[in-house]
């Protein structure tokens, strides 16, 4: 196999994995998973529903089984863990801490077990009112904290943050090629860049 054709096979993989996501609708159901321990954390999941269903999610009282975003509320003490029906749920772990951590991803990482989550998003006290932390398995983390009376805005923003982690699609098990050519097994220069970008993106 020529450079040429593995360039055009790996653009032609390309071209039908984003033609599947470009199918993959931008809205989806969800629900809610567990009960509100506290009035701050009632008043979060509420804010969050309402940004959901104005963005034209559809919200289910329980889960279906092909959910496709589970909001999964716990008290930091007691996680809960909501077990997935299909590969393509979307779990978020969302619990809250009464005080706030010396070092918030080691604190909140372990919740993504507790909890078998894709993400965690928890509550951590702020100058001005609560903080959202977002937690990833990849080690991710960032905060998005609130100001008092612009509820909205900060529903927007985290909205803005999640809903494209939880709109991705796996796309490993759509585009799947029989005919890779042994030398590429471990994959050629271009995977090698891939890589070498990502380590950069880590670091």
């Amino acid at each position: 196999m020529t450079t040429e054709q593995r360039i055009f096979n790996q653009t032609e993989a390309l071209a039908e994995a984003l033609r599947i996501l470009a199918e993959e609708p931008e809205t989806g159901t969800f629900t809610i998973y567990g009960d509100p321990p506290s009035d701050q954390l009632r008043w979060f999941i509420d804010g969050l529903r309402r940004e959901l269903e104005r963005r034209g999610h559809e919200y289910h009282p329980k889960p279906i089984p092909d959910i496709r975003l589970v909001l999964n509320v716990f008290p930091h003490d007691r996680p809960a863990r909501y077990r997935r029906k299909a590969q393509a749920t979307f779990v978020v772990g969302i619990t809250e801490f009464p005080e706030r951590p010396q070092d918030i991803l080691t604190a909140c990482y372990p919740y993504l077990l507790y909890a078998l989550a894709n993400l965690v998003l928890i509550l951590i006290p702020g100058e001005q009112g609560p903080e959202a932390h977002f937690v990833t398995l990849e080690r991710g983390h960032y905060g998005i904290p609130y100001r008092p009376g612009e509820d909205d805005l900060f529903f927007a923003t985290i909205y803005e943050r999640l809903h494209p982690l939880a709109a991705s699609r796996l796309v490993i098990n759509n585009v799947f090629r029989t005919d890779l050519e042994p030398e590429l097994w471990n994959g050629d220069e271009i995977t090698q860049q891939i890589s070498r970008a990502g380590k950069r993106l880590e670091a």
